[in-house]
């Protein structure tokens, strides 16, 4: 699969109504540097263990958290949310 981000703002979009009933958006959006797309994403993922999930280390994000590849390496955690089955 070949990443633009055109099509990664149409699969991110699909998980906006869905954020909308989120309990912990402010904190979930926080921890997600403010990238909107990407909180709605992780929640339409993982739901109520979105919090935990960035904060666990992932193996294919070079071990790190992915609140920590916000920061270092936010292309590869797209990536990386892309590619998770739904």
């Amino acid at each position: 699969m070949i990443f633009d981000t055109e099509n990664w703002n149409n699969f991110a979009s699909l998980g906006k109504d869905n954020f909308e009933s989120c309990e912990f958006k402010n904190e979930l959006l926080s921890i997600c540097g403010g990238h909107e797309d990407i909180a709605w994403v992780i929640y339409h993922q993982e739901h109520k263990n979105s919090l935990k999930w960035m904060k666990r280390k992932i193996p294919v994000l070079k071990g790190n958290t992915p609140e920590m590849s916000i920061k270092n390496n936010i292309s590869l955690l797209r990536q990386v949310l892309w590619s998770m089955p739904c």
